[in-house]
C-alpha cells in the first residue's frame, strides 16, 4: 500500500486547478458579471501647453464670485525671467474606465483623467496655477471640493 504524499507544491497545484474549474463554470449569470480584461489601451494624456506670463498672488485668502473661498499659500515672491507658466483647471468630467461599463463622473484636471502631462526642462523654473472649479453641491457625492 502506497502512501499519498501531499507536498506544498502539489497542494498549490490542486488549489489552482480547482479554482480554475470553478471560474470556468457555465453559469450565465457568472459569465455576464465578468469583464473582458485588457481590452482597452492605457490612456495617454495630451501635453499641457504653457500660457502667457501671469502674476503670482501673495499668501492671501479671497472670496470668489460664487462666494467660495480661495486660499493661496506659499506663492513665490520673485519669479525668474525664464519661468514657464501653466494653468490647470480642476473640474468635473466623465471617464470610461472600461469599454463594457458606462462613463463615470470624475473630478479631473481640465475635466479629464488622467490629467494632461507637463513637459519641462530640468532646472527651468515652472509656475502652475490651479483653478478649483469643482462643484460645491455635487449630486454624485464624490467628496469635498477642496484642493490642497
Amino acid at each position: 500500500m502506497t502512501e499519498l504524499m501531499l507536498s506544498r507544491r502539489n497542494a498549490l497545484k490542486a488549489g489552482v486547478l480547482g479554482g480554475g474549474a470553478l471560474a470556468l463554470g457555465n453559469s450565465s449569470a457568472q459569465s455576464q458579471a465578468v469583464l473582458t480584461p485588457f481590452m482597452d489601451a492605457l490612456p495617454i494624456p495630451s501635453i499641457l501647453q504653457p500660457v502667457d506670463e501671469f502674476t503670482p498672488k501673495a499668501d492671501v485668502s479671497a472670496t470668489n464670485v460664487d462666494r467660495s473661498k480661495t486660499f493661496h499659500v506659499s506663492g513665490p515672491r520673485v519669479v525668474p525671467a525664464n519661468t514657464v507658466y501653466y494653468n490647470i483647471e480642476e473640474k468635473p468630467g466623465y471617464h470610461k474606465f472600461h469599454a463594457q461599463l458606462p462613463a463615470s463622473s470624475i473630478w479631473g484636471y481640465q475635466g479629464i483623467l488622467p490629467g494632461r502631462t507637463i513637459i519641462t526642462e530640468s532646472g527651468k523654473p515652472t509656475l502652475v496655477r490651479f483653478a478649483n472649479n469643482l462643484p460645491v453641491n455635487d449630486p454624485v457625492g464624490i467628496g469635498e471640493p477642496v484642493s490642497v
